[in-house]
């Protein structure tokens, strides 16, 4: 795990967040809404928003470990995820109302309690995702670095949904695997 060394001073900002869906139902047990998480995440790695380290999607609460690049703050960076993530689900149940479990598809009905922005879903009113708060800490050491490695990859083992982290298809877990950190 050497190659994951890093220092850490007042500019390094590493972040291990936790974020559940609202009244934590179970929305992530459809494979079309947890792979919209995941794109998500890869997305603001790819544009320079975030160094992703480690994340889990379970299927009430996702559990992300990243660096902060740039000026961003966590939460822009969680904003970010939870609006983005909200209006692609949205858009990805167009038409697909029978994929989504009977769980899912009452949290992305159509409803009153929230309104979202954007631009072809600004003036519906559409059920939360997510919870309005996340649960976030600062990463400061190295040790607390892959401890929070191991905690996110094995989630789903203590959760009972899995025996070994390796079946779980939405971690990146497969990621450390393959470069012979597991």
């Amino acid at each position: 795990m050497s190659r994951l060394r890093r220092t850490y001073n007042a500019e390094t900002r590493v972040y291990f967040v936790t974020a559940n869906t609202h009244r934590r139902k179970k929305l992530f047990l459809n494979k079309e809404l947890s792979r919209i998480v995941v794109e998500t995440l890869f997305f603001l790695h790819k544009k320079h928003w975030i160094r992703l380290l480690a994340y889990v999607v379970m299927p009430d609460h996702i559990h992300v470990l990243f660096e902060i690049i740039g000026k961003k703050n966590v939460s822009e960076v969680m904003h970010s995820i939870k609006s983005y993530t909200t209006q692609q689900m949205y858009k990805s149940r167009q038409g697909r109302d029978a994929d989504i479990p009977r769980q899912g598809r009452d949290a992305l009905a159509m409803g009153n309690n929230k309104h979202i922005g954007g631009a072809s879903l600004s003036r519906r009113r559409m059920k939360k995702i997510w919870q309005d708060s996340f649960y976030d800490r600062v990463v400061d050491t190295d040790q607390y670095l892959h401890h929070l490695i191991h905690y996110i990859h094995y989630n789903p083992v203590r959760a009972s949904l899995v025996k070994d982290p390796k079946d779980w298809n939405w971690s990146s877990y497969h990621a450390y695997e393959e470069k012979g950190f597991t």
